[in-house]
């Protein structure tokens, strides 16, 4: 499983997002970056769907205010991936 042994994804992709590299487009480029890791491994894409946007959106401000990342991660990993044979 990339999220145990990659600490890339669990490490970068978060701080990605947080820090403001772009006057715009942060969140965009972090998931582009973190599909490249991903893909790179053999693990799909992250595709966060509609329906769990407010989730997303709460996630997200949580690892914002309080910089832990388990619980983004977690989401990514249970909702978004996905794996393609």
């Amino acid at each position: 499983m990339l999220f145990e042994r990659d600490i890339t994804f669990s490490d970068v992709v978060p701080q990605l997002e947080i820090n403001k590299f772009y006057y715009d487009g942060n969140k965009r480029t972090s998931r582009l970056v973190c599909n490249y890791i991903l893909l790179s491994n053999g693990q799909g894409v992250l595709n966060v769907k509609a329906k769990d946007r407010l989730e997303f959106n709460t996630l997200m401000l949580e690892f914002y205010n309080a910089r832990k990342a388990d619980n983004i991660v977690e989401f990514f990993y249970k909702k978004c991936l996905e794996r393609y044979i």
